[in-house]
């Protein structure tokens, strides 16, 4: 065996492993971005419901100072901080919005790749986007 010499790659089946390979690092990393951008959108969703609660919660307590007649700067506290609570729902459903749009376009990239056809990260990206959507 001493002085073997390596087995010679032909340029096609060189090819062919690299595709091959990067195949397998393009699904990897699809998987971790399906799984990121996923995580984020719920995220986002989670953000967008607690600040419209906030958002109603902020309603209801300056229209209860109007309604007893609160003082004037208590009332104007109140709808500033009612128009702040407004200003972050349009920022996260901003932000909401890139997400989808971007979730949706992996989702799509991944299902032209034949190795995530079936993928559990897929379709959990799926289910993700069809909560988000809503």
């Amino acid at each position: 065996m001493k002085g073997a010499q390596p087995r010679a790659i032909d340029p096609a089946e060189r090819q062919n492993i690299a595709s091959q390979m990067s195949g397998n690092v393009n699904a990897e990393a699809i998987r971790a971005q399906l799984e990121v951008t996923s995580g984020i959108a719920r995220l986002l969703l989670a953000e967008h419901l607690l600040y419209r609660q906030e958002a109603e919660d902020n309603r209801r307590r300056r229209d209860k100072f109007r309604a007893l007649g609160a003082d004037e700067w208590v009332v104007n506290d109140s709808a500033r901080v009612l128009r702040e609570s407004q200003k972050r729902i349009s920022d996260v459903d901003r932000r909401l919005g890139k997400a989808v749009v971007e979730l949706r376009d992996l989702v799509v990239h991944a299902k032209m790749n034949p190795e995530l056809q079936e993928d559990e990260g897929l379709m959990k990206a799926e289910e993700a986007l069809e909560e988000v959507s809503v």
